[in-house]
């Protein structure tokens, strides 16, 4: 019964997104898609611009990048964009300049090994983004990446961590950082360390 309901949001994700035109959000927050192997992202027609909200930060499973690219540069409106665990660092960094009006990011794993040439291409990428307030994601983030976000800190009026899995004083240096914070979501096994 599970598995048909299931594949039932997912025939339903189809269908929207091939016959729904004029499709402003799309947010499948808290859906459990598992099955995604047919590349959906394409059904989006080539002359689709209307999008402002994108999320998908709860599927499983590849992405067509190269397909999500084209609908992020169409899609010039587009202020949300929650990205799942698929999307690689290097990725995420094309998508923000192809998407420099972006308000609200989910980053997705935002892991990788440490390169400079890649961390160097996440700090423009960010810097591009002078829009950008609320910031979530950061899923098994790597401490030496998280500086790539400290030129949007500022700007930051949402920032949830609750996934994120840096703490300590690399969690603290960045929090510190965002002095405009109006909301702030952090799932911290030691509670203190937030408060010293």
């Amino acid at each position: 019964m599970i598995y048909h309901l299931l594949n039932c949001y997912f025939q339903l994700l189809i269908l929207v997104c091939s016959l729904c035109r004029n499709l402003r959000e799309l947010d499948l927050q808290e859906n459990e898609i598992e099955d995604c192997s047919i590349h959906w992202l394409s059904l989006f027609p080539e002359s689709f611009t209307s999008l402002v909200t994108l999320n998908f930060s709860c599927l499983e499973g590849d992405v067509n990048i190269t397909v999500l690219e084209r609908l992020v540069t169409r899609c010039r409106n587009l202020k949300t964009l929650k990205l799942n665990n698929a999307i690689p660092l290097d990725k995420l960094a094309n998508l923000l300049r192809k998407a420099p009006q972006i308000v609200e990011l989910g980053t997705g794993r935002f892991s990788a090994d440490y390169h400079p040439d890649l961390f160097s291409k996440l700090e423009a990428a960010f810097a591009g983004c002078k829009s950008l307030r609320r910031l979530s994601g950061a899923w098994d983030a790597v401490p030496e990446y998280l500086p790539a976000f400290y030129c949007v800190c500022e700007g930051l009026t949402s920032l949830n961590l609750s996934y994120a899995t840096v703490r300590g004083p690399e969690l603290i240096k960045f929090i510190s950082r965002c002095k405009n914070l109006q909301l702030l979501w952090v799932c911290s096994p030691c509670p203190h360390l937030l408060l010293s």
